[in-house]
């Protein structure tokens, strides 16, 4: 049930007029989810496991649906064989041009794959 959110290290790049920029898409993920648990509550509910073990839930911090919020806002995606649960709110940001569909990344898992990290 959730996302792939590009690693605090990661870089983008991003068109102004004819020049190209790199800049660090991961680390302004990164500081975009801090912004919204910071001093909140952060509450979890455990909804299965994958085959990696690893456990499938949804968590909020004063209401705030993190991974939902991160999706909206472009800094990661849905993890679409696990779930539909945020791809609505990835497509939106995809088609608004937000976070990282405002220029041209990787695929975090493409991203971690490339760089020794999955």
């Amino acid at each position: 049930m959730g996302i792939d959110a590009a690693k605090a290290e990661q870089t983008c790049s991003e068109w102004h007029g004819y020049i190209q920029r790199d800049y660090p898409c991961g680390a302004q993920a990164a500081a975009f989810l801090q912004s919204l648990v910071a001093g909140r509550d952060v509450s979890c509910m455990a909804l299965g496991t994958v085959p990696e073990d690893a456990i499938l839930g949804v968590c909020y911090a004063a209401g705030i649906d993190p991974a939902e919020a991160i999706a909206s806002a472009g800094w990661g995606g849905p993890l679409r064989d696990q779930s539909v649960r945020y791809v609505a709110a990835s497509d939106a940001a995809r088609l608004a041009q937000r976070g990282l569909w405002a220029g041209k990344f990787d695929e975090p898992a493409a991203w971690r794959a490339r760089h020794g990290d999955d």
